[in-house]
């Protein structure tokens, strides 16, 4: 039943050399929360902050108290300090699968990893460095595919085999429903959310589809921004 699921949200606000830190904080409270919670259904939401940009350090928005293993690349330091977030990004969802392995619960957890956004151009970055959005056009605040689209992976060993892909579109309002329908109860009637936990449990034929998807970027308070609407089919698209 629902109600007995325990809930965490953990979120962190930082600026400056300290966001690191905060990320292996973060990082200690997940494991914890796992810890407390593992004989009982539990959802938890670690919400980390890198590789976002400290836009009030002026001109080193990716500034980091380490390197680490970037150091001696032949790369501008603003590039070094993003793929030293990265690094500790992923860093962290190594410790957390591992966690879930230890503590023998990870077949039948679902793990998602994903993002808001699209790679951003922000703190002195260049998305283009690291080719992030790889062949799609624009970046955050953008609503091209290079703004929009994020990545999105499951690990749901009990359900999910090894390497499966999917051509499915689906947006985050999408994950509500599926939530709902795992464990049993009904997702309100307003939501344009589609569940897909149907091609989750590898039942491609019974899973609904969106005609479209909608995304409008209200720029309020960012003046260098217009107010832009964007309507995705769900057939031929521009990249």
């Amino acid at each position: 039943m629902i109600d007995e699921i325990s809930t965490a949200g953990i979120v962190s606000v930082s600026t400056g050399i300290e966001r690191l830190p905060q990320v292996i904080d973060l990082l200690a409270g997940g494991l914890e929360f796992i810890e407390k919670n593992k004989d009982k259904p539990f959802f938890l939401v670690l919400s980390h902050i890198t590789p976002h940009a400290n836009n009030q350090k002026k001109p080193d928005g990716m500034e980091v108290p380490s390197y680490g293993p970037f150091e001696d690349k032949d790369w501008p330091n603003l590039e070094k300090g993003f793929a030293s977030m990265v690094h500790n990004l992923d860093q962290s969802v190594a410790k957390i699968i591992a966690s879930l392995v230890e503590h023998g619960i990870d077949e039948n957890t679902m793990f998602i990893f994903c993002s808001d956004n699209g790679p951003h151009n922000q703190g002195g970055h260049d998305v283009e460095f690291f080719n992030s959005n790889g062949d799609f056009r624009g970046a955050k605040t953008d609503l091209y595919e290079g703004g929009i689209r994020t990545p999105f992976f499951i690990r749901w060993p009990r359900v999910i085999k090894p390497g499966r892909e999917s051509e499915h579109l689906g947006a985050f309002w999408d994950v509500l429903p599926t939530f709902a329908e795992m464990v049993g109860s009904d997702a309100p009637d307003d939501l344009d959310g589609i569940s897909f936990l149907p091609l989750l449990q590898g039942m491609e034929d019974r899973q609904k589809q969106h005609p479209y998807l909608y995304w409008e970027l209200n720029a309020v308070g960012w003046p260098d921004l217009p107010n832009i609407v964007f309507l995705h089919t769900c057939g031929t698209i521009q990249i």
